[in-house]
């Protein structure tokens, strides 16, 4: 999971494993931990948002969905 998305041009999501946890860092903001709270789902604390993973029919991640504010963005893996 850890990897690259892109969502258009200019933006783009990072998210690193770390001491076997996860974090996730979008352009030019600071970098949080992420947290599970079923497979393929994740939450930040320090925002209300989530991130649903996107896998393709081979089971790789393929993308992410940012869900924050009542916005839904897809991310392409990179």
């Amino acid at each position: 999971m850890p990897g690259e998305y892109q969502f258009g041009t200019g933006f783009a999501i990072v998210i690193t494993a770390e001491s076997g946890k996860l974090f996730a860092q979008a352009t030019a903001q600071p970098k949080f931990e992420l947290f599970s709270y079923a497979a393929d789902k994740l939450f930040l604390k320090v925002v209300d948002a989530r991130i649903d993973v996107v896998r393709g029919a081979d089971g790789k991640v393929s993308g992410i969905v940012l869900n924050q504010s009542g916005n839904r963005l897809e991310f392409k893996r990179k």
